[in-house]
């Protein structure tokens, strides 16, 4: 018995290395995943290069605050964290779309549906060989632009807080993995690349807006990936604030130390560390998981 479980699971590591391989050299082939980088990586440099100085935050219809006491010029590199984190939401949501979108939907009409139809691989395996391939994807190039990034605020300030800017670093190739997978899972879902690309940029684009819309319950914006997001940025340094934390006391902000303020706010279980990062993974697996379910019963040969 044992020995079959172990022949299933060497068949089934194979059959994903095939399904990588496959889709790595499709990868390869393509001119738009190396625009990609390149462009990231100039928009890294260039923001790092330029940051803007944010105004009082805490008033604004986003997830987080910047503390604006003390000298701003003595510690640049939160300061441009913080608008990285802000834009990076944008382009995160392009590069996700562009990466994932494409990974499933259009089989057919390229012809890739018959070459997989010859590989030794179940469906399944085809959908998480995918996405791991593009998650992986998404955060190479997202490493190599905030790489950038990195190096231009050290030569710019002179400075940089290296632990800042790596914490904020893995956070954010999390989020533009979890993002790609999401996408592939909308991938799998319909048939044609642009329907794919469609239903995964418009959402992700609306989501940027509401996820950061203090109307709407913090539950809701947990669910949209923004406010996770932002949330767990926060915990690269001090002056960095996750405005849900602090949302129940801002009529008390007159005089008070929102670093203060924040340590002794009483938020919701799931708007906790691990309960945000848990929400980045389980809702792109959820999604997956459906478009895995309906790739699985959809006749590859068939417009």
């Amino acid at each position: 018995m044992s020995e079959d479980v172990s022949t299933l699971g060497t068949r089934q590591l194979r059959s994903m290395k095939t399904v990588v391989s496959a889709d790595r050299l499709r990868i390869r082939r393509s001119r738009a995943v190396v625009l990609g980088g390149v462009l990231f990586a100039g928009l890294c440099t260039f923001s790092a290069w330029y940051p803007l100085f944010p105004g009082q935050q805490v008033h604004h219809n986003w997830n987080l605050a910047y503390d604006l006491s003390g000298d701003l010029s003595a510690e640049p590199t939160p300061l441009v964290v913080h608008f990285f984190a802000r834009w990076l939401l944008l382009f995160l949501s392009v590069l996700a779309a562009l990466v994932g979108s494409g990974a499933i939907a259009g089989q057919v009409q390229s012809g890739y549906g018959r070459t997989l139809q010859t590989l030794p691989c179940s469906r399944r395996t085809v959908v998480f060989g995918t996405a791991c391939t593009r998650a992986v994807t998404a955060g190479v190039i997202t490493a190599i632009g905030l790489s950038a990034g990195g190096v231009t605020i050290w030569i710019r300030f002179d400075t940089i807080d290296l632990a800042t800017y790596l914490y904020f670093s893995a956070v954010t190739i999390g989020y533009a993995m979890s993002l790609t997978v999401l996408a592939v899972g909308v991938s799998a879902l319909v048939r044609t690349r642009l329907r794919a690309l469609f239903l995964t940029l418009g959402p992700m684009v609306l989501a940027i807006y509401f996820g950061g819309d203090i109307l709407a319950s913090r539950a809701f914006r947990s669910a949209l990936l923004v406010q996770p997001y932002q949330i767990l940025v926060s915990g690269a340094h001090e002056r960095l604030i996750a405005r849900p934390h602090i949302e129940p006391y801002l009529d008390e902000l007159n005089g008070t130390d929102i670093v203060t303020l924040e340590s002794s706010a009483d938020v919701p279980l799931y708007l906790t560390d691990i309960g945000v990062a848990m929400t980045m993974v389980l809702i792109p697996m959820v999604v997956l998981a459906v478009g895995t379910w309906r790739y699985n019963r959809r006749e590859l040969l068939v417009n």
